[in-house]
């Protein structure tokens, strides 16, 4: 069984820079990276352990934040690339 996750969204531009902030405040939870930062495509490379609190990290700034996040889907994966 894979250990690793790939969590891929999309959000708007202009929230890019806030989102990498605050997944680096969250030391260890995943690594955010931007895959495409025309299409706003974004990844979170994390483990099988912390791919819910990542998810919950997710939904708490679509929700309590009001950021447009959308496409949110994980898939497994043996390599962060």
């Amino acid at each position: 069984m894979e250990s690793n996750r790939k969590i891929h969204f999309n959000m708007n531009q202009e929230d890019i820079s806030y989102v990498s902030q605050i997944f680096e405040s969250y030391e260890g939870i995943g690594l955010l990276r931007t895959i495409n930062s025309e299409t706003t495509h974004m990844c979170i490379y994390t483990n099988v352990w912390m791919v819910e609190k990542c998810l919950t990290l997710i939904n708490n700034l679509i929700k309590k934040e009001k950021l447009n996040i959308f496409n949110v889907h994980v898939e497994i994966s043996s390599t962060v690339e």
